[in-house]
């Protein structure tokens, strides 16, 4: 895959769960459609994130920048104390094998009880499974959350019995769930991360031989994991990288510049690995050295708004509308928010 993923879409639209909820007040006008709602490109003015010496905050409160205190991706660093790549005594080097029928990742998905004895996959996942297998190339998969994109590193690894698949996860919450949903019988699962990288969860992550690893961004590119990464023998065992919400590299570089770093995992993993790119949102690359597997984007159950913040940031008073104070968490429905400051033309400061 280029260093340059471009990715070119509104914000992320609120997603809303199903269940009983308590009705919340509408807003004060009424919502409009996404046509009818100016989108980023036709915002005046620059966004801040884009603008020397701007804010930025975490949950509400601001926070000040913090310069890596490492080069990213390196084994050792000046004034540190040397380490070495973990060696494995097993050293394997993975073979492309065979494609698979849909009816055999349906016997091993349900043997293993990833999926209901009434169910069976569906055809993408069974095709970036094969892909997968046949280490062939490199793969973007575009479909709706909760379509199960997920079993497309459980299946293959059902079906190889052996190897190591690293997700790369946007956040805590996400590497933790998919830790649990991950684990079967068969297939050992593990997130690193702040709260769990002891010299045992590396060592573990090191002799995994049928599992699958979780890291975010930031962990991935720290000495810690480069113990890993450089390690020959531990490399020999990776049948694939999955870059889980993959318009996070596009969205997040501003703020998050670890994603923007995650093409020098090719200087050290070469480019026999196949990567695979997942994404309820983004729409295709703008690169021709990928398959594509597009099962669409659109939403009609969601919708889009953008709206201009008239309140300190700290008080949450713009989104009061859609979560009145007193509101309980279970009587609420859920939704996601994606916040960027952008400047207008009528800002004095």
């Amino acid at each position: 895959m280029s260093q340059n993923l471009h990715f070119n879409r509104p914000p992320k639209r609120a997603q809303t769960q199903s269940g009983n909820t308590t009705p919340i007040s509408a807003p004060s006008t009424p919502l409009r459609t996404p046509n009818e709602c100016p989108s980023v490109q036709n915002s005046p003015g620059t966004p801040l994130a884009f603008a020397p010496g701007h804010r930025r905050y975490r949950s509400g409160y601001e926070v000040q920048p913090k310069a890596t205190p490492y080069k990213p991706y390196a084994l050792n660093n000046p004034g540190t104390p040397t380490q070495g790549a973990f060696n494995l005594s097993k050293e394997t080097s993975l073979e492309a094998i065979n494609a698979l029928d849909p009816w055999q990742y349906t016997e091993l998905a349900v043997k293993a009880k990833l999926l209901p004895p009434d169910c069976a996959v569906h055809s993408f996942q069974v095709e970036t499974s094969n892909i997968v297998l046949m280490r062939r190339t490199d793969t973007v998969v575009i479909a709706p959350t909760g379509y199960g994109k997920s079993l497309t590193w459980t299946l293959p690894l059902l079906a190889c019995r052996e190897g190591i698949f690293l997700v790369i996860t946007p956040s805590t919450s996400l590497g933790q769930e998919g830790e649990l949903l991950s684990q079967t019988d068969d297939i050992s699962s593990l997130f690193i991360y702040g709260e769990q990288n002891s010299q045992q969860d590396f060592e573990a992550a090191a002799s995994g031989e049928m599992m699958v690893l979780y890291v975010c961004p930031e962990m991935l590119e720290s000495p810690s994991f480069a113990r890993l990464l450089h390690s020959k023998s531990w490399r020999g065992h990776i049948l694939a990288i999955y870059l889980d919400e993959a318009h996070l590299v596009h969205q997040t570089h501003s703020w998050r510049p670890s994603y923007s770093r995650i093409y020098q995992l090719r200087n050290i993993l070469g480019n026999n690995i196949p990567l695979i790119c997942l994404s309820a949102t983004c729409p295709p690359l703008l690169h021709p050295d990928y398959k594509l597997i597009n099962l669409g984007n659109f939403r009609p159950e969601l919708s889009t708004m953008i709206v201009y913040m008239k309140h300190e940031i700290r008080s949450f008073n713009d989104i009061a509308f859609i979560l009145p104070l007193g509101c309980l968490c279970h009587e609420s429905p859920g939704f996601y928010f994606f916040a960027r400051r952008i400047r207008r033309d009528t800002d004095t400061s």
